[in-house]
């Protein structure tokens, strides 16, 4: 039998101090990044998202360029409005234009289930920060995410534009279109709004009005120059 070398007593001893170390920071190491990813079932991986498929409800979420309203329907019925913002740059789909696209789109995921109201994300991320209503120099996305994605050739690059109907702190701004192509609402209504809905639900953005409000004459040919030229008609 051949015998293994025995190792010098110091290396030994050296050894058994640094293990317990190297084990404790490793574990360390682990929580920390453990730590950093949200414990939260509903954010799916990126992979995950495209394949969220349409849903049997009878819910529907329209949304009214027009009047800055979004509508909550069931069974055809008007049950919920909220007052909401689209883009400052009118409609389109074009990458880059910070536009907010129309026809028939779907919630593909839903982000921020459970997270106080206010809560900031980057990267579709919470960062931990939570920020008051209508704080000073702020206009971050926060609260809840319901991102968007497009059905049809006019919406098709909604997705990977990142479209979200998506709380803002800056809710005196409301009524009007001041995004940059998302769908912004009140962090207490997009709370109300994502536990009502679920993954896979239909998004119809239009330029007319909401079912039962009142057009006036200049409504249609408004409506038609805004989508033809991406510019918003004045919304008072």
């Amino acid at each position: 039998m051949v015998r293994s070398p025995r190792l010098p007593l110091t290396v030994t001893k050296l050894n058994r101090f640094l293990l317990p170390i190297f084990l404790a920071s490793t574990l360390a190491i682990a929580r920390a990044e453990e730590s950093a990813v949200p414990v939260n079932p509903e954010i799916p991986l990126p992979a995950s998202i495209p394949g969220a498929g349409p849903t049997s409800s009878d819910l529907e979420i329209l949304v009214s360029v027009a009047d800055q309203q979004l509508a909550l329907v069931s069974g055809g019925e008007v049950v919920k409005k909220y007052t909401i913002s689209t883009s400052r740059y009118g409609v389109g789909d074009s990458y880059n234009s910070y536009r907010t696209p129309l026809g028939k789109l779907r919630v593909c995921s839903k982000l921020g289930g459970g997270l106080p109201e206010g809560s900031v994300f980057k990267h579709r991320q919470p960062t931990g920060e939570i920020l008051p209503i209508n704080a000073a120099g702020r206009d971050p996305i926060v609260t809840r995410i319901l991102w968007l994605e497009g059905t049809e050739g006019q919406n098709a690059n909604a997705r990977e534009r990142g479209i979200y109907i998506h709380g803002t702190p800056v809710e005196k701004q409301l009524g009007r279109p001041v995004s940059y192509g998302c769908i912004r609402m009140r962090s207490r209504d997009v709370v109300d709004l994502y536990t009502s809905v679920p993954i896979g639900v239909t998004v119809t953005i239009t330029m007319d009005h909401l079912p039962g409000k009142k057009s006036s004459p200049f409504d249609g040919p408004l409506a038609l120059l805004a989508s033809l030229s991406g510019k918003q008609p004045t919304i008072r």
